[in-house]
């Protein structure tokens, strides 16, 4: 991973060798100690959702998509990511996509680790929800284009 200058690459460094602690987690709301501060989240399920997970810029909401399934350790270790990438992102500025989510990542597995989770079917599940996401979501997308077309055509409008 690129870093833009010296002082993020040691902010991420630091952050992504901290741990979370006092993690309490019930399904619908989780809370945590990282960094110092006390976190809290409310867990939502939704469907189609085009990632695994991700959360809410104005609202103490993160989100994961229902095909993660009923298991709670592995909802919690990803209710734990995407709490840890929402507070990284919004106290230091990191992008979500790159620095955020590589510390999200990392402060994850030694939790997931620590749970008993197995990283390899973790991992398993987390990519095969995401591939089939963005396949629904690449039908979706050409079946609209299709639509627009045929839309465009009987207005004898060309594309």
């Amino acid at each position: 991973m690129q870093f833009i200058d010296a002082k993020k690459r040691d902010l991420v460094k630091r952050l992504s060798n901290l741990n979370v602690s006092n993690v309490r987690f019930d399904g619908q709301t989780i809370s945590l100690n990282y960094d110092g501060h006390v976190l809290h989240n409310r867990v939502r399920a939704l469907t189609c959702e085009p990632w695994v997970g991700h959360w809410n810029r104005q609202h103490n909401i993160v989100y994961y998509d229902d095909d993660m399934g009923r298991n709670l350790r592995q909802v919690q270790s990803l209710a734990v990511h995407e709490t840890i990438e929402k507070y990284v992102c919004q106290r230091y500025g990191l992008n979500s996509d790159a620095e955020g989510h590589y510390v999200a990542e990392m402060v994850e597995r030694k939790y997931a680790r620590k749970l008993g989770i197995d990283l390899r079917d973790y991992e398993w599940r987390t990519e095969f929800v995401h591939r089939k996401e963005w396949q629904a979501n690449q039908r979706r997308m050409q079946k609209t284009i299709r639509d627009l077309k045929s839309t465009l055509r009987t207005m004898g409008k060309s594309y």
